[in-house]
């Protein structure tokens, strides 16, 4: 077996706030060929779909600037913004399967990733997506009643009196709260072995508990994901500018240029890279999210204390269940007792 140098990252363990973004970047550090090339395989793919769906809607746009606004234009933007929304849900739910596959994976095998394939990951990492998208559509109900909630006081605020402005204020700051914990629904249901509902609640019992906490970590590694994103989307945003120039200047020359076939494939490969970068830097928020759910577990529950004790019971179990030469005599002196 590999000696690995560095010591294996345990999920649960109680840590601070340091030490949890520590633990993100080391996992992430130590595996991230394994990611980048497991992440690649599945969310590229999506990536080209969604880059082709998101320049027809860009291009939709601009042609309805430049000729005005119709009823096919509407139905064609409307319907390839629909696209670009089912494929963005996609490639989140296959983004969070597979780096919780992957992480359960870490913990289960003893060469942690070293020379894992598909074929190691296939019997659960289809599971694990197909529970993601039941968690998502959990999540999305429970939003949906929050808005309505908030409508409703919202309509009361602007017919009634001042106090109902007041109540409104109360509840944007209460939804906010509410919607935090539920970033650690993920880990709850894949790695926690929860049932939907119950990582659902789980989450919720957690998060309260780390809020602070976990409003920090979620800030800190969403403008790192900013950032990789935004990197990687540059070439994309100058050639959307050089194609809104060209299409003010209506030039010859300039709209021969933005219309060509090395222009457009060009920019649908930067679109491509721009979706890419953006999924794949999120893998990251994934990772510090599991880590940050470890801890909380271990700091409410004690969960791997109570492994610790379940696996002394079941030790302590299979010796009672072979007792020795003595114990059987005890056992027919106790028994013949019990009949006299």
């Amino acid at each position: 077996m590999k000696q690995f140098q560095r010591p294996r990252v345990d999920l649960y363990a109680r840590r601070t706030f340091s030490e949890n973004l520590s633990a993100t970047f080391d996992f992430v550090s130590e595996n991230f060929r394994t990611l980048f090339r497991f992440l690649t395989a599945f969310i590229l793919p999506l990536c080209a779909v969604g880059a082709l769906c998101y320049m027809s809607t860009l291009g939709q746009v601009m042609k309805m600037e430049a000729m005005g606004e119709s009823e096919l234009g509407m139905l064609s933007l409307g319907t390839n913004y629909m696209l670009t929304i089912l494929v963005s849900f996609l490639a989140s739910v296959v983004l969070a399967g597979v780096v919780y596959t992957l992480m359960q994976q870490y913990w289960a095998r003893p060469d942690r990733l070293k020379g894992i394939t598909y074929a190691d990951i296939k019997p659960t990492v289809w599971q694990n997506i197909r529970k993601m998208v039941n968690l998502y559509f959990l999540i999305a109900a429970f939003g949906i009643l929050l808005i309505v909630v908030f409508a409703i006081v919202v309509g009361l605020a602007s017919t009634v009196s001042t106090p109902w402005i007041g109540v409104a204020l109360v509840l944007v700051i209460a939804m906010a709260v509410a919607v935090v914990p539920l970033f650690l629904s993920g880990p709850a249901y894949i790695l926690g072995g929860q049932t939907v509902t119950g990582a659902f609640k789980q989450a919720m019992r957690y998060g309260y508990r780390v809020l602070l906490g976990l409003i920090g970590l979620v800030i800190i590694l969403y403008l790192i994901c900013s950032l990789v994103s935004t990197a990687l989307s540059m070439p994309f945003y100058i050639l959307a500018i050089i194609q809104a120039i060209a299409g003010v200047d209506q030039g010859t020359s300039s709209l021969q240029f933005t219309s060509s076939f090395w222009f457009t494939l060009i920019n649908y490969l930067s679109a491509i890279l721009a979706l890419y970068g953006m999924f794949v830097g999120y893998a990251l928020l994934h990772v510090g999210l599991a880590f940050y759910y470890g801890h909380a577990a271990e700091k409410v529950d004690g969960v791997s204390m109570t492994k610790t004790v379940d696996e002394f019971e079941n030790l302590g179990g299979e010796a009672s269940t072979s007792p020795s030469a003595e114990d059987k005599d005890t056992d027919d002196e106790s028994d013949k007792t019990d009949i006299i």
